[in-house]
This record gives C-alpha cells, sequence and structure tokens, in this order.
C-alpha cells in the first residue's frame, strides 16, 4: 500500500527537479516539457491513490500556506 503512493510521489519530485533545471547540464525544450507533464500527471495519481489522512493534511497545508503566501490582498471584503 505504501509504495502506491510513494512511487508517483518520488517521480513527481523528479519530474520538478528536470523542469526546474538540472544544475549540471541544460536539458532540452522537449524534456523540460515532458518532464512538467509527467509531473502534473504523477501529482494527480498521488493525491489520488494518497490516504484520506494525508490529502486531508495536504488540503489543510495548502489552505494556510496559500492565506500566508497571499496575504490581505485577495480577501474579499
Amino acid at each position: 500500500m505504501t509504495t502506491q503512493f510513494i512511487i508517483p510521489l518520488v517521480i513527481c519530485c523528479l519530474a520538478v527537479w528536470v523542469s526546474l533545471g538540472d544544475p549540471l547540464g541544460t536539458p532540452e525544450e522537449l524534456p523540460r516539457l515532458l518532464s512538467g507533464v509527467i509531473g502534473i500527471v504523477c501529482g494527480v495519481w498521488f493525491f489520488v491513490v494518497a490516504p484520506w489522512v494525508l490529502q486531508l493534511s495536504l488540503m489543510v497545508m495548502l489552505l494556510i500556506s496559500s492565506n500566508f503566501f497571499l496575504g490581505d490582498g485577495f480577501k474579499v471584503r
């Protein structure tokens, strides 16, 4: 069960690393584009197969961090 959501998480992290740039070299445009697509697909796959407790904690972290980073600029009056 654990490998069902650890494998897509690792693949997603590696795809983000390749997409943002490899410090050892400069990849061409096609690998960056493919790694971005692979990262999104594996991120969705990770979120679908993760246990509900992990999904809930990720959503709470996302809401807290978005409120922290966006600040008062996007509040509804």
